[in-house]
């Protein structure tokens, strides 16, 4: 890891003097020979027993060991996966703001007003819709009413929109208009108009609750909620309810939310539990099915029909809430007649909280974002340091490009922080003369390094090339983006 810290520490200073073949410093260590022909590290004073973890960080050079420690604490559950607008991503800002101040990085955000600078380079992120009002409730023909628990038994999702609604409630299985074998969930000529539609989540199961029909990978796409949604909604049912079936191979299947908020249907949409199905069914099926009798059926041949014993009634509101976000942005001030040109150092300081978009394994789930990015994030800390204190002892007659250090935010949400950045930048890009961004940088193997865009300006990579061949790393050139 140092060896790669110094590669990038040295190409900076290279950069920040003139785009030439010779750094002013380099610290990157030499490489020994290896079997091979190429380069390795010397690993011969190394003892033959394995020691403990902490014998092992505290043998490690000073930034390494600030690498281990920057990325435990970015990833640690206090940070709540860093998702724009949550504490979480408050503390990691705060943390990355601490440590820029602490290498004598200068707050980078000018103020408008003649107030000091800051670190923070705030924008409107968007809004988001959550649930303002929410009510589920049942009417048995025979006995009293209830109401289901919000966020226990039920809860409004974003996949729908506001609206109150009263009716029967009909089953419609997985809600797939059709799928393998001529499987379909909707029984011909059976009406779901002015109803509340009952559907299970994901598609048919075997008996260990995985998909009959991914060929045992997760699901097919007949699982996502956007076709059994639209299949249903073309019914015209006045709401649906999507239930988590029970016995499902699937950590969703115990949650009550749900990946993004975009509409897909314009009707209330709620996720209920399997336990609070149970007791609709006990209420409402006139042969007292339980809800894992139903999905056995589903899972066997779809049908659709009406629950005839009692109905239902939804309510359903949303408000907008806005989301702040802020990129952090220190600099090191350059000198001579290359200080009004810059540098940009970044990596994005944003994760996805516990799941709540971009996930696979959807939401619910902490997030920690070890690699992808607090370890982008620690590498850019770590430079910082290390180029502040460089830039303490050059000459004072040196001409040294400015530097600015970056841990944009809402990349996950689509590079939303860099984006910002481009569109309002603070220092004029026409004098940014390079940009390095370090993103997922915590696993590299078999000093294999990852640089892309080294194409991407005339005569670059020719001029980093021997930066690159001192630092004793192959350096795997990914032309992709240059």
């Amino acid at each position: 890891m140092k060896t790669s810290f110094a590669v990038a520490s040295s190409f900076i200073l290279a950069a920040s003097a003139s785009f030439a073949q010779t750094a002013l410093f380099s610290d990157a260590p030499a490489a020994v020979p290896a079997q091979d022909g190429g380069t390795a590290t010397d690993n011969s004073a190394l003892a033959p027993i394995t020691p403990k973890l902490h014998e092992v960080i505290l043998g490690l050079p000073i930034d390494t060991q600030r690498f281990n420690e920057h990325v435990i604490v970015l990833s640690s559950p206090w940070m709540g996966g860093r998702l724009p607008g949550t504490p979480g991503m408050e503390f990691a800002m705060d943390y990355m703001e601490y440590w820029l101040k602490r290498a004598n990085i200068e707050p980078g955000v000018p103020s408008s007003d003649g107030s000091p600078a800051t670190y923070r380079q705030a924008f409107d992120l968007g809004g988001r819709r959550v649930a303002k009002d929410q009510s589920v409730s049942i009417t048995p023909t025979v006995g009293a009413a209830f109401s289901l628990v919000t966020n226990q038994d039920v809860q409004l999702s974003g996949l729908g929109s506001e609206g109150n609604a009263e009716g029967g409630i009909a089953f419609v299985g997985y809600g797939i208009e059709q799928g393998p074998e001529g499987y379909t969930s909707f029984t011909a000529d059976h009406s779901l108009e002015g109803k509340v539609a009952l559907c299970f989540r994901f598609e048919p199961m075997d008996e260990a609750g995985k998909s009959k029909w991914s060929g045992g990978d997760g699901w097919s796409a007949q699982a996502g909620f956007q076709g059994k949604l639209a299949a249903i909604a073309k019914r015209k049912p006045s709401a649906i309810i999507v239930i988590n079936p029970p016995g499902a191979d699937d950590p969703r299947a115990t949650s009550l939310t749900t990946s993004g908020g975009r509409s897909l249907v314009q009707m209330p949409v709620f996720m209920m539990s399997a336990d609070a199905a149970d007791r609709v069914l006990q209420a409402a099926d006139p042969k007292s099915r339980s809800i894992m009798a139903l999905r056995t059926e589903a899972d066997n041949a779809g049908a659709s029909f009406d629950l005839t014993g009692a109905t239902a009634a939804v309510s359903a509101t949303y408000e907008e809430k806005k989301t702040k976000a802020e990129n952090i942005i220190g600099i090191l001030k350059g000198k001579g007649t290359l200080a009004s040109e810059y540098i940009i150092v970044g990596g994005h300081l944003d994760h996805l909280g516990n799941g709540d978009f971009g996930s696979r394994e959807g939401p619910g789930k902490l997030h920690p974002g070890a690699d992808d990015n607090a370890s982008g994030v620690a590498g850019v800390m770590i430079i910082a340091e290390d180029l502040s204190a460089k830039y303490a002892a050059a000459p004072a007659d040196a001409n040294l490009r400015s530097v600015l250090f970056m841990g944009f935010t809402a990349e996950e949400s689509g590079l939303n922080g860099s984006r910002h950045y481009v569109e309002h930048p603070l220092y004029p890009l026409k004098d940014t003369v390079l940009m390095m961004n370090f993103d997922m940088i915590g696993r590299m193997t078999k000093d294999r390094l990852s640089v892309t865009g080294a194409n991407s300006a005339k005569g670059m990579l020719e001029w980093a090339k021997p930066i690159f061949d001192r630092g004793g790393c192959t350096v795997v050139i990914n032309e992709s983006m240059s």
